[in-house]
């Protein structure tokens, strides 16, 4: 039956062996299912009641995760090594992919070799100024030798500093071609392969948290007053699942999308 009314969402909380798994019953927008749970599933809503048989709502939902990561990169660079697949348990900041990181090295390598020899120049330009303001201090050269002398000083110590901010960043740049996984879970929807050019922002990956769980499902707005916050639901993996989950519902979203006449 095409229904043309307006959905409304809302949520679920279910116990299951005493680890809260958190459900969302909610709009018409298609999110991936964690691998381990089915593409659909069967959410019964029945009202509390102490009366011998209540009416029951039964809705097909998908399922998505309580909490999503983005695996992307920093900056760019070409991909040399895959450190996951699709599936895999990741933990917080654990590496995931590696980018080419031979010029930053080489950039580097040079930055701290200018270094020395900035390091070499700043105790000349020490030395000689010691000198020449012995020498101005006995009148024995000019204020405009020893000012000179004074600039060239400064500007070897300005120069030295610069070289270690140009280094410490290039550090920091290094430890950007390792990306990490933002949170710990599980890996799906890998989208990287080697060799693969990446930029900021590019999506390789994402890792989600599936030990929490939202249902999504629609619901028409003729519903509405059959499904209030505290109504007790079941949410079930298949038709062949007699037991189920059991829960309530937390929340019921207000606002709607007017163009898909569904409530996000």
């Amino acid at each position: 039956m095409k229904i043309s009314r307006k959905m409304i969402s809302i949520i679920v909380i279910v116990m299951v062996a005493g680890t809260l798994l958190v459900f969302r019953l909610a709009t018409t927008k298609k999110r991936p299912v964690p691998a381990s749970a089915g593409n659909k599933t069967y959410v019964e809503v029945q009202q509390a009641k102490t009366v011998k048989s209540a009416s029951v709502l039964s809705f097909k939902a998908t399922l998505e995760p309580v909490e999503e990561g983005i695996v992307g990169s920093e900056m760019s660079g070409k991909v040399v090594k895959i450190l996951f697949d699709n599936g895999k348990k990741v933990s917080r900041d654990e590496p995931m992919v590696m980018l080419d990181d031979k010029d930053l090295a080489n950039q580097l390598k040079s930055a701290q070799t200018n270094l020395q020899k900035l390091e070499l120049n700043l105790d000349l330009s020490q030395r000689n100024y010691d000198r020449i303001k012995q020498l101005y201090d006995n009148n024995a050269i000019s204020k405009s030798d020893f000012e000179n002398a004074e600039a060239a000083l400064k500007m070897a110590k300005v120069d030295l500093e610069s070289a270690n901010v140009n280094i410490e960043t290039l550090k920091e740049t290094l430890e950007d071609v390792v990306v990490r996984s933002p949170i710990s879970g599980t890996v799906d929807e890998k989208n990287v392969i080697l060799g693969q050019f990446v930029s900021p922002g590019t999506v390789l990956a994402k890792v989600k948290k599936t030990a929490s769980l939202y249902a999504v499902i629609q619901l028409k707005q003729s519903d509405l007053d059959k499904v209030k916050a505290g109504t007790k639901a079941t949410v079930k993996l298949s038709r062949e699942d007699a037991g189920g989950y059991k829960g309530v519902v937390k929340a019921i979203d207000i606002s709607a999308d007017v163009s898909a006449r569904v409530f996000d």
